[in-house]
């Protein structure tokens, strides 16, 4: 990572810090508005819009992008009281799993991709060295809210350590100047699977 974007990277963590927003679920209701139809009055077919890390660049800077879980209304969950705006978690009912939840400004990302951003946000997170954690890195997706279909890109880092482990999820958003984090710890040795059903019903609202 050059100089230029180590220094992005300090700047990205005082933002984090900083964080703002609610920890209110995206609209409960995104499909009122009338479906489009074709000349005949069918419902016309609509494709899936993923969000790529290279289609990120194309959002406009007031595009409105939120997060939100489906994990307060499963029974092997509970929430955690939190006043941390933009911020909420929950634990499992048998205490072996946490899941966190964040979302806010992102920072000055510079000149910096969507993918670029999106691991500036891990090292800072979780304070690894960029150039270390940068071979480690995977990618994922989120998906979206608006159609079950698509998906949003993200970057994920996972490590364990015997039954121990974490996984973080990032998507930064540079042109929108957002970004969403969610992270996962187990200490039962089933990482893998909690992590993927924390991230399937975890969905990103971008309109």
């Amino acid at each position: 990572m050059n100089a230029q974007r180590s220094l992005h990277v300090f700047v990205l963590v005082a933002a984090l810090i900083g964080v703002s927003g609610c920890a209110a679920s995206p609209p409960s209701d995104p499909a009122a508005d009338a479906a489009p139809t074709t000349a005949s009055g069918e419902v016309a077919p609509t494709e899936p819009t993923d969000m790529s890390f290279a289609s990120g660049a194309s959002l406009h800077p007031d595009t409105t992008i939120t997060m939100g879980d489906a994990l307060g209304s499963d029974p092997d969950w509970k929430e955690v009281p939190s006043e941390a705006p933009g911020r909420w978690s929950y634990e499992r009912v048998d205490d072996t799993c946490a899941a966190a939840f964040r979302k806010g400004p992102l920072g000055d990302a510079g000149t910096m991709t969507d993918r670029e951003a999106s691991d500036a946000v891990i090292a800072a997170t979780t304070g690894w060295d960029p150039a270390s954690l940068e071979p480690l890195l995977n990618d994922g997706a989120f998906p979206r809210y608006e159609d079950p279909d698509a998906v949003v890109d993200h970057r994920q880092f996972t490590y364990s350590v015997n039954d121990a482990g974490y996984l973080i999820a990032v998507r930064a958003f540079a042109s929108a100047d957002y970004s969403v984090i969610v992270t996962v710890e187990c200490d039962s040795g089933n990482l893998e699977e909690v992590a993927r059903d924390v991230l399937s019903k975890t969905a990103i609202s971008i309109e």
